[in-house]
């Protein structure tokens, strides 16, 4: 007998029914336990969370679909791990402040995201802007599994979320150039980075 939604109740007997043995229960909870596995597998590699939705080996073209206002970035940072910067998002606020995020891609896939200040701030500024997003990054990640800096001068603060980690790095704002003692915004960095996961694809 037939329902809505695909559903079908059976009209035999109970006598005629052909009742599951423990055996069977057994061979579907392994194949559906195995599947789980896979499944969970899969994510954690091909799927790894970074900023804002974005994940760990995104092409361009999505990254640029994702946030169509994004930029060609004219960021000059460097990176130890060959990740090039491509494409800046500006005007993120982040309770009345203006952040930019500079998204670094390696071999065509997306790599890591760095978030830092428009302005030019004071070092005051840059360690209060800093404790205040330890805080709000804490209430997000939990407890961080790393802390360490000297009031002023440096600080960084390391959190888990699955194998993506996101790092929180103040340095003391003053550098001496050709004019005098200058700041740099990007003394103050949030960064979201998948530990591993490339070598991790390839296992």
């Amino acid at each position: 007998m037939k329902f809505g939604l695909g559903f079908v109740v059976d009209a035999q007997p109970q006598e005629f029914k052909t009742q599951l043995t423990t055996t069977d229960n057994m061979k579907i909870a392994k194949k559906l336990a195995i599947f789980i596995l896979i499944s969970t597998s899969s994510i954690m590699v091909g799927a790894q969370q970074l900023w804002n939705g974005t994940t760990w080996g995104m092409s361009e073209s999505t990254v640029k679909r994702m946030f169509p206002n994004i930029v060609t970035t004219k960021s000059e940072i460097s990176s130890f791990d060959s990740a090039i910067p491509v494409y800046d998002l500006n005007g993120i606020d982040l309770e009345g402040d203006k952040f930019t995020a500079t998204f670094f891609f390696r071999d065509g896939k997306l790599i890591k995201v760095r978030l830092y200040p428009q302005e030019v701030e004071s070092t005051e500024r840059i360690f209060y802007k800093a404790n205040r997003l330890e805080e709000i990054l804490t209430s997000k990640y939990g407890t961080p599994y790393k802390s360490e800096g000297e009031n002023l001068k440096y600080k960084t603060t390391r959190w888990k979320n699955k194998r993506t980690e996101i790092m929180l790095v103040a340095l003391q704002a003053t550098r001496d150039t050709n004019w005098g003692k200058q700041t740099d915004a990007r003394n103050l960095v949030v960064v979201y980075e998948a530990e591993f996961v490339d070598a991790a694809s390839k296992l």
